[in-house]
């Protein structure tokens, strides 16, 4: 009996790496993080007292920028977050790694609202302060970890040619 000779393996390599993976989630999870309630913030003077509102993501990416009025910056994470992402994109992981890093720091700075009031839009005795995070700061939060997993995970250009070299062997 003769065996037929064997076919070669084909292997279809994927397009999809764990960078790429990483990058969709994490882009993915701040567009939800805007149409979800982010920040409950209640009033702790006046008349109103006791009374608070949840606050969409949406809306704080669209007036969080003023915060630097009142000393709150956590807003600005979004600006090395957006680093990150083009830096994940063109597959440059050490920036995209230090830039989602940053954010993850800055970001930090929202959780100082527990603690510090937010003047009040209706009058000069009213303010606000943080009682409770929402789903919306959980999820932007995830898209800044993302990018660093993305960056730390992934394997650069670099690494996918050391990985194919003459013998054909996978090193990794």
């Amino acid at each position: 009996m003769t065996s037929s000779p064997r076919k070669p393996e084909l292997r279809r390599r994927s397009s999809w790496s764990l960078r790429v993976i990483c990058f969709y989630l994490s882009v993915l999870c701040y567009v939800i993080a805007l149409v979800r309630p982010a920040l409950y913030l209640e009033r702790n003077q006046g008349a109103l007292r006791g009374l608070g509102a949840w606050s969409l993501g949406g809306n704080l990416l669209l007036v969080g920028w003023l915060g630097i009025l009142f000393g709150q910056y956590a807003w600005f994470a979004n600006l090395p977050l957006f680093a990150g992402w083009a830096a994940i994109y063109r597959n440059q992981r050490i920036l995209a790694a230090f830039w989602g890093g940053v954010s993850l720091v800055v970001s930090s700075h929202a959780l100082e609202l527990f603690r510090t009031p937010l003047p009040g839009v209706e009058s000069q005795n009213d303010s606000e302060i943080l009682k409770a995070l929402g789903s919306g700061y959980y999820l932007w939060i995830l898209s800044m970890f993302l990018v660093v997993l993305g960056a730390m995970l992934g394997r650069s250009a670099g690494a996918t040619e050391v990985a194919t070299q003459s013998d054909g062997a996978r090193r990794f």
